[in-house]
C-alpha cells in the first residue's frame, strides 16, 4: 500500500510539479482558445485562478488569448494591451517551481508569442531579442527534459524559423549563437506530431501542431507530397484555424475549388472571435475563377476588419474586378483608396501601393491569365497568353514571358519553362517588380529536381542577391530554404 501511495505521489509530482498543473480546467480553456472562443476560455481561467491560485499555467493561457486575438484581429489596441501584460505574466511564471519542466517552457512560449506579435507590427529588433530568449530557454529545457513533448514541439518550430531568417538579419544569430535548419526543424515537428497522436497526455496539441506545420511546410519547403498528406488530415476539421490552413494549402497546390469549398463549409460559431481574414481569402479564391461575386467578400473585409493588413490588397482586387468588367471609373476610385488605407507590411499590400504609385492600368488579358494561374487553371491561363503578343518595348513584355514560364512549369513542359524563366531573369533582374527574382527561384527549384546542384545553387543565390524588388524578403527566405535543402541532400 505504501508503494502504491508513493507511485501516485510521484505521478502527481511529474504531472503538475507543484504550481504548474495542466489540469482539466486548463485543458478545457486551451480547447476553447483553439476554437477562438476567448470569452468562454476566460471564464474557465477565472474559475481555475480561484480554485488553484498558485497554478502558473493560467498566465500562459491568458497570453494565448492575446496572441490569437492579435494575430487574427491585428488591432493595435490589443497589441499595446498585451505588451503591458507580458511582463507581469513573465514575473508570475518566474516565481513558479524552477524544477518543473513547465517553467522554462511557459516562459519561452510567451516570448515566442510576443515576438510574433511584434513582427506583426514591425518591431523586428525586439522580436529578435525575444526569439533569442525563447531559444535559450527551450534549448536548456530540452537538455534537461528531452521527452517533454510541448517543449520539443516549440523547439522544432523555432529551429525552422531561425533557419529561414533572411541574410540581412544573420548578425542577430551570430551575436546570440542561435542555429536553425528548415528541413531538420520541419522533420522534427512531423515526428513530434506522430508522437502527439498517440499521447494521451499531450494529444490536445495536435491541432496547434498541424497548424504550425502547415504554414512552415507551405512557405519554406517545396514538398507537394507532404502538403497533400497534411491537407488530408485537416480539410474536414471544424476549427477555423485549420480551415485557414487547409485553404492556404489547397491554394498552394493549385486546388482553388477545394480552397473555396473548405471555407464555404464553415459553420457559424457565435462564441468565436471573428476571423475576417477568411472572408478575404474566400474573395481571392473567387477572384481566381474570375467570379464577380468576389466583390462581396472584399467589401465585407474592408468594412469589418479593424486591422491594417490586406486592406490595400482588397482595394487592388476590387480595382481588378472593375477593370475586367470594363468599369474604368470604379477602377480609378478603388486605386485611389489604396493610397489612403491600410499599411505596407505584407507583400501583396506593397504590390498594391506600387501599382497605385505607378499609375498603371493592368492589361486585362494578362490579369486574367495571372488570376487563372493563381487558381490552378493552367491550361486556361496559357490559352489566353498564346492569344496575346507584346513588343519587347512594352511594359507588359517581361510579365507575359514570366506568366508563360510558370504555366509551362506547372504543366510539366520544363524546357519551355526554363527558357522563359531565363529570359525573364535577364530582362527583369534590375527591375523593381518581382519577376526577375522569382524566375531565379523557380530555376533553382527546377535544377534541384533535375539533380543539377551547381546550377540550382547558382540561381538560388541569384534570387538572394537581387535587391529592392517586390516580395524581396519572402523570396529571399524561400531561396535560402532551397540552399539549405541542397546542403542537406548534398553535404
Amino acid at each position: 500500500m505504501k508503494f502504491l501511495v508513493l507511485i501516485l505521489l510521484l505521478f502527481q509530482s511529474f504531472h503538475s510539479y507543484s504550481n504548474f498543473e495542466w489540469n482539466s480546467n486548463c485543458n478545457d480553456a486551451y480547447n476553447k482558445i483553439i476554437r477562438l472562443e476567448f470569452d468562454l476560455a476566460k471564464q474557465i481561467i477565472i474559475k481555475e485562478k480561484k480554485a488553484n491560485p498558485e497554478n502558473r499555467i493560467v498566465y500562459l493561457l491568458d497570453n494565448y488569448i492575446d496572441f490569437f486575438k492579435i494575430q487574427i484581429g491585428e488591432e493595435k489596441s490589443d497589441y499595446l494591451h498585451n505588451t503591458k501584460q507580458v511582463e507581469n505574466r513573465i514575473i508570475a511564471i518566474s516565481k513558479g517551481n524552477k524544477d518543473s519542466y513547465w517553467h522554462d517552457y511557459c516562459l519561452a512560449e510567451i516570448y515566442i508569442q510576443t515576438a510574433a506579435n511584434r513582427l506583426k507590427f514591425g518591431d523586428y529588433f525586439k522580436a529578435a531579442l525575444e526569439i533569442n530568449k525563447a531559444y535559450r530557454l527551450l534549448s536548456a529545457n530540452k537538455e534537461k527534459y528531452p521527452q517533454f513533448i510541448p517543449n520539443n514541439k516549440s523547439f522544432a518550430i523555432l529551429e525552422t524559423l531561425i533557419g529561414s531568417i533572411p541574410n540581412k538579419y544573420d548578425w542577430v544569430l551570430s551575436l546570440v549563437n542561435m542555429n536553425g535548419s528548415i528541413n531538420n526543424g520541419i522533420k522534427n515537428l512531423e515526428e513530434i506530431i506522430e508522437e502527439i497522436k498517440i499521447s494521451d497526455q499531450y494529444n490536445y496539441l495536435i491541432d496547434e501542431s498541424y497548424f504550425y506545420c502547415s504554414f512552415l511546410k507551405m512557405n519554406l519547403q517545396n514538398d507537394t507530397s507532404g502538403l497533400n498528406t497534411l491537407i488530408s488530415n485537416i480539410e474536414d476539421s471544424p476549427l477555423e484555424i485549420l480551415k485557414f490552413a487547409g485553404n492556404r494549402i489547397a491554394s498552394k497546390l493549385g486546388e482553388n475549388d477545394l480552397a473555396i469549398s473548405i471555407l464555404q463549409n464553415r459553420t457559424e460559431n457565435k462564441d468565436a472571435y471573428p476571423f475576417k481574414y477568411l472572408d478575404f481569402l474566400q474573395g481571392k479564391g473567387k477572384l481566381n475563377k474570375l467570379d464577380k461575386s468576389a466583390k462581396n467578400e472584399f467589401q465585407s473585409y474592408i468594412k469589418e476588419f479593424k486591422g491594417e493588413n490586406y486592406i490595400k490588397s482588397s482595394y487592388m482586387y476590387l480595382s481588378w474586378l472593375a477593370i475586367i468588367d470594363g468599369d474604368t471609373n470604379s477602377f480609378y476610385n478603388y486605386q485611389t483608396a489604396i493610397n489612403s488605407n491600410g499599411s505596407t507590411l505584407v507583400g501583396s499590400d506593397k504590390e498594391a501601393q506600387n501599382q497605385f504609385l505607378n499609375k498603371t492600368i493592368p492589361n486585362v488579358d494578362l490579369l486574367k491569365a495571372r488570376l487563372l494561374f493563381d487558381g490552378g487553371y493552367f491550361e486556361k491561363s496559357l490559352d489566353i497568353l498564346h492569344e496575346i503578343t507584346f513588343s519587347n518595348k512594352s511594359q507588359f513584355f517581361i510579365e507575359s514571358i514570366y506568366r508563360k514560364a510558370v504555366n509551362y512549369e506547372k504543366l510539366g513542359m520544363l524546357e519551355s519553362a526554363k527558357q522563359n524563366f531565363l529570359l525573364t531573369f535577364e530582362l527583369g533582374r534590375l527591375k523593381t517588380t518581382y519577376f526577375g527574382a522569382k524566375s531565379a527561384l523557380h530555376l533553382g527549384r527546377i535544377f534541384q529536381k533535375e539533380g543539377k546542384v551547381l546550377n540550382s545553387k547558382e540561381y538560388y543565390q541569384k534570387c538572394i542577391d537581387l535587391k529592392n524588388h517586390e516580395y524581396e524578403q519572402s523570396l529571399e527566405q524561400k531561396a535560402k530554404a532551397g540552399l539549405n535543402s541542397l546542403r542537406i541532400s548534398n553535404p
